[in-house]
């Protein structure tokens, strides 16, 4: 089974390293599918427009993807020039040579383009209230994970464990107005599931009513709306709730 490694480096040899593993222990040995540092586009934005700059990811790490992980240290080990680089022991008392668990490996896999080892920039879709939803690209899968948005410098955040400690981590998106200035193709977006039956309990996405609780009476799955009962003035009234104004209480 193919499983992913990373090799600990000196940070801003990372590219160097990979050189060197190509050229002591070459591919055409068979010991490994790819050897790589995973990189990021990075958006800087100059006068409304998006400047892309292709970055290091992970400083200090560089990847490696093989079905035979002995053979492969030993072989390193045995090229002079890498020998110190993949002592078993670092400084720290931690492995240089080191696996990276299921989670880890799925997570680098969905947000790697298998064909440049680039974390590209993802499309995200806005709610009624401004906030991201929902996404295209790597982000799909972690739109729950967002800590942090830079919109001016179209950066996002997420937050999770990752190689033994919890990390943010940087995505950068575009929006539909970036599409249209890079004419690139706009996205079509599918409207969330409507997932609500009566008895359900919500929140409301409002500051009137961000503390309170309400249980869902009616719904109009057509029209994507449920109605609740507010306390107004001692009286119940009823409310209608779009479904993007709603925050479900699993």
């Amino acid at each position: 089974m193919e499983k992913w490694y990373v090799i600990q480096t000196r940070v801003n040899d990372e590219e160097k390293l990979v050189e060197l593993i190509n050229k002591m222990v070459p591919k055409e040995e068979g010991l490994y599918q790819e050897c790589f540092v995973p990189r990021y586009e990075n958006v800087w934005r100059l006068k409304g427009f998006n400047l892309i700059l292709v970055e290091c990811m992970f400083r200090g790490y560089v990847f490696v993807i093989t079905e035979h992980p002995e053979e492969l240290f030993i072989r390193l080990k045995s090229v002079p020039k890498l020998s110190k680089i993949l002592g078993e022991v670092s400084d720290d008392g931690g492995r240089e040579f080191i696996p990276l668990s299921d989670e880890e490996q799925t997570f680098m896999e969905n947000i790697l383009d298998p064909s440049d080892y680039v974390v590209h920039r993802s499309l995200v879709h806005r709610n009624a209230q401004g906030r991201i939803d929902m996404a295209k690209g790597p982000l799909v899968n972690y739109v729950d994970k967002i800590v942090k948005v830079d919109n001016s410098h179209r950066r996002i955040f997420v937050e999770l464990e990752l190689f033994g400690k919890v990390r943010r981590i940087k995505f950068c998106f575009m929006t539909d107005d970036d599409c249209r200035i890079e004419n690139k193709e706009l996205p079509e977006w599918e409207k969330p599931e409507f997932c609500y039956q009566p008895g359900d309990i919500i929140k409301i996405d409002s500051e009137a009513y961000l503390d309170q609780e309400f249980e869902i009476k009616k719904i109009d799955e057509k029209k994507r709306t449920v109605t609740v009962e507010v306390d107004m003035f001692g009286n119940a009234i009823e409310m209608i709730v779009d479904a993007d104004h709603i925050i479900k209480i699993e």
